[in-house]
């Protein structure tokens, strides 16, 4: 074939796909991954959508923020999350395995390669094109992974003898146990390069760009964390770092969002804190400020995903991120490996920060 009928023989094969309809099942559980989907149908011109959610009783309001976010047509299968009963657990969503076969999507998008869940399907399916999308700053981690150790994160096991085998009993009864990892491929919006090992599509986040041409210079927002719930510090330790950073911002009104996942008690706290205002809004930090009439001038927080998007994909405000002392650490996290089997939860965060350098500026040693 000649240049001129290869040439002329893509473009037609290019206005066929285009024409085409095109399926693609998301596997989501937090706002931001709902956020990265939008992102991909966009992107990756997909007609038709199916959500598998995931729920959890304690996390209400995500659920409420991720029905606020949902596009108006998709499809949607809700999946209660039960860690406590391996036998129902695993039933609530290997039983729909069968159906998701059924529907031979063009695209699979699995949002946390840490959760079984999300990684039984996705093995299941085996879909050729299969994504992997940002669940926050995980991403940072799960690429860190890939390129030291080769995978993205190795499945954790119980360290009770007996539920081990009650879940290798349960898996290997629904067709789900050993299953050979498919290979995912990244949609990201982390400034990663393809590789042998990985195919990396930039997330544009077209949705969220924006051009800040008011600002408030006496007005910063923060963004919360549930550093608290997630055990790393106590509440108290938490509040005194608000108060540092309120005393480093000293004189400019601080705008607290909280995080969906912080706790009743500690929100007390914060109410107390001169100068500081809470945010009550279903939105989720990107999309709230795209809405304001005039932005802070600020936006910062600890080491929060949202931090990146605001930096990369928003004009007109600056970006700070302050840097948690392993001196405030409980003792016995330190060594505690929940994010991932091959570093601590304390050397994840440093590399969060390290990986943050790139596009915000990190404040350390904050008094």
């Amino acid at each position: 074939m000649s240049d001129a009928g290869l040439c002329k023989f893509t473009i037609v094969s290019i206005k066929k796909f285009m024409n085409t309809a095109t399926s693609a099942l998301f596997l989501v559980q937090t706002p931001l991954h709902v956020m990265n989907a939008i992102e991909a149908i966009s992107w990756f011109k997909i007609t038709h959508y199916t959500f598998f959610i995931t729920t959890s009783e304690h996390q209400v309001k995500w659920k409420k923020m991720i029905e606020s976010l949902l596009p108006a047509d998709a499809a949607i299968i809700f999946c209660p999350r039960n860690d406590i009963d391996i036998e129902e657990g695993t039933k609530t969503y290997a039983q729909k395995i069968p159906y998701l076969r059924s529907q031979n999507f063009d695209f699979v998008f699995i949002s946390d390669a840490r959760l079984y869940i999300f990684v039984d399907i996705a093995n299941a399916l085996r879909n050729p094109q299969t994504y992997l999308t940002d669940d926050g700053t995980c991403t940072i981690l799960a690429m860190h992974s890939l390129q030291t150790y080769g995978t993205y994160f190795a499945l954790s096991k119980s360290t009770c003898v007996e539920r081990q085998r009650k879940i290798e009993e349960v898996k290997k009864r629904y067709g789900l146990w050993d299953l050979p990892p498919v290979k995912y491929d990244l949609f990201t919006v982390f400034d990663y390069e393809s590789t042998e090992e990985i195919t990396v599509i930039q997330n544009p986040m077209r949705h969220y760009q924006h051009v800040h041409e008011r600002i408030d210079e006496e007005s910063v927002l923060f963004i919360g964390q549930p550093l608290t719930t997630s055990g790393y510090f106590s509440s108290d330790v938490y509040i005194e770092y608000i108060h540092k950073i309120v005393a480093h911002y000293a004189g400019k009104k601080i705008k607290y969002l909280p995080h969906p996942r912080q706790c009743h008690d500690e929100m007390q706290k914060l109410i107390g804190i001169d100068s500081v205002d809470i945010v009550d809004t279903k939105l989720a930090a990107e999309t709230l400020l795209t809405s304001l009439d005039t932005a802070p001038s600020i936006v910062c927080g600890f080491y929060s995903a949202a931090l990146w998007n605001v930096a990369k994909f928003q004009r007109g405000v600056s970006t700070h991120a302050f840097k948690i002392s392993t001196d405030h650490f409980r003792p016995e996290i330190i060594n505690r490996r929940t994010r991932n089997s091959f570093i601590t939860d304390v050397d994840a965060i440093d590399l969060y920060y390290n990986y943050f350098k790139k596009r915000i500026h990190v404040l350390e040693n904050v008094n």
